[in-house]
């Protein structure tokens, strides 16, 4: 499940075990702001599916990295052929570029590109699902930082106390 705001991303994996928090770059938190008609305008939706890229990554690498034991206490019965990611998020741009894997935006067909590449490399589908804003706390939370001074560890431990 993940969630993106003018600020941060982020996303959690409740049957893998992890989360993951991106803060936007200075850049990022002032293209976003800008009128859409600026050559260095960013929009949400762009954001929103970064976050999905970037589940698509995490699980990658989890699933690359879990050790014997831990494989088989997820997959009691094996790992799937091909996995398949179910990404949920509550923007619908985000959901039908990630099912479609196209679309008219440029912004969003540059981000295309990077989730092709991502499911050429190893054997694992994505799809995904809308979630309703209200439904998505903690996506949410992680994703909306209340101190963008924060450390990382700072940033976690915040996290950790409020959705342990």
């Amino acid at each position: 499940v993940g969630d993106a705001s003018g600020v941060a991303g982020g996303a959690y994996c409740e049957f893998l075990m992890f989360w993951f928090d991106i803060m936007w770059s200075d850049r990022v938190r002032k293209s976003i702001t800008l009128k859409s008609t600026h050559k260095d305008y960013v929009h949400i939706n762009s954001l929103e599916f970064i976050v999905v890229i970037l589940q698509l990554a995490a699980v990658i690498a989890r699933l690359d990295t879990l050790s014997q034991a831990q494989m088989v206490a997820l997959f009691p019965s094996g790992i799937p052929a091909q996995p398949i990611l179910l990404s949920l998020t509550d923007n619908v741009a985000a959901v039908k570029w990630s099912n479609r894997v196209t679309t008219k935006s440029l912004q969003g067909q540059q981000l295309i590109g990077i989730v092709a590449e991502l499911l050429r490399t190893p054997n694992i589908g994505l799809n995904a699902n809308h979630i309703p804003g209200v439904d998505n706390t903690l996506a949410d939370y992680i994703s909306r930082p209340t101190n963008l001074n924060f450390s990382h560890a700072d940033r976690a431990e915040q996290i950790f106390q409020m959705h342990a």
